[in-house]
């Protein structure tokens, strides 16, 4: 990755002759940083931006093309998901639902528009018991 460091300080001087040289060295070095494929990065080193830290750059969710998982989750339900729960409200397939007042989890499957399919995942114990589809005590 190509960071932009100034190429020639010592050549640009206020009230000085300008050249060609010394300013195409900057143009190039810009451009180089800019280019969408070897431009540069956000590690922080010389030449660099600072990392970005996303969870003071990101509000909501960070969509798949980020690295994250496409969809809003919610783990402060208080009922079960319904069909308008859907990709206009931000969810996606792979999100989850947690009914807190039941325990209950679903995970959406189809997110189309006020047709969206939702599934209750199965619920196992560590000792092999299937959880009823009644309230968990």
């Amino acid at each position: 990755m190509a960071g932009y460091t100034r190429q020639s300080v010592a050549d640009i001087v206020n009230g000085a002759n300008i050249t060609a040289p010394p300013l195409n060295a900057e143009f190039n070095q810009l451009a180089a940083a800019f280019d969408p494929s070897t431009g540069h990065s956000h590690d922080g080193s010389s030449g660099n931006s600072p990392p970005i830290s996303l969870g003071t750059s990101v509000s909501g969710y960070l969509l798949p093309a980020n690295g994250g998982t496409g969809g809003l989750n919610n783990v402060t339900a208080t009922s079960v998901p319904t069909t308008t729960d859907d990709a206009s409200a931000g969810y996606a397939p792979g999100s989850i639902w947690i009914n807190g007042t039941t325990g209950r989890l679903y995970v959406c499957v189809a997110n189309t528009l006020s047709n969206a399919f939702w599934v209750e995942a199965l619920g196992v114990t560590p000792s092999n018991d299937v959880i009823p589809s009644a309230t968990i005590s």
